[in-house]
């Protein structure tokens, strides 16, 4: 049965090496990553071989989280992690790192959902909580961005989770019936401004959270 201290004690050896940890990295290197040496790849690839064999060790899936995040490979190392939490919800600091992964790949949405849960743990060791704080803080200032304009683009931009909010207005139904279902199926709402169907056009708000729907139409009906 896999027992969390081998994890702690796992990431402690880690924090030694020179191989920097997801959720070790501050939000301007999270974005600056180096190319792989060669000895990486091969660490990279032997992780790789060991989690086939053995998918269900938390051990195993979190090196080679860790060794797909070194090498680029975001989407390897996010599927890994994502496993852990299959296999046991209680991991704060694997959050913390899917938070961290989600600020790389620039989904800000999902980067502070996962970075709210693991700061919602009870007993969270203080270093993995500021870390999480400073990458709140930048995905914060990072939301605050705006840009006028993008037509189809940016509710694109919406349904694949770069950005949060489209606010439009002056649509035909030509204009937006075609983008209902790419929103909704990605999991996000798309209405006018009062909440009701976008089908018919007009005022247009689309977002990729509930929560930030609501908000917005409360916003825009005062």
């Amino acid at each position: 049965m896999y027992n969390l201290k081998c994890l702690w004690g796992f990431l402690l050896i880690l924090a030694a090496s020179p191989v920097v940890l997801l959720g070790q990295m501050t939000p301007a290197h999270a974005q600056t990553q180096q190319p792989a040496s060669a000895d990486l790849e091969r660490q990279y690839d032997a992780a790789f071989q060991e989690m086939l064999k053995h998918p269900d060790n938390l051990d195993v899936l979190f090196k080679f989280a860790t060794l797909a995040s070194q090498t680029g490979d975001l989407e390897g190392a996010i599927s890994a992690l994502e496993r852990m939490l299959l296999i046991d919800r209680n991991l704060p600091r694997v959050r913390l790192e899917l938070g961290v992964l989600y600020y790389r790949l620039g989904s800000y949405e999902l980067a502070r959902t996962y970075l709210e849960l693991a700061l919602k743990a009870p007993n969270l060791p203080p270093e993995v909580r500021q870390r999480a704080e400073k990458f709140m803080t930048e995905i914060q200032n990072k939301a605050r961005l705006t840009r006028f304009g993008g037509d189809c683009y940016a509710f694109c931009m919406v349904a694949a989770g770069f950005i949060d909010l489209v606010i439009e207005a002056g649509l035909k139904p030509y204009d937006i019936v075609a983008l209902i279902p790419i929103i909704e199926g990605a999991g996000g709402v798309i209405t006018d401004w009062a909440g009701a169907p976008a089908t018919k056009g007009g005022r247009i708000v689309a977002a990729g959270d509930k929560r930030v729907h609501a908000e917005a139409l409360a916003l825009l009906k005062t």
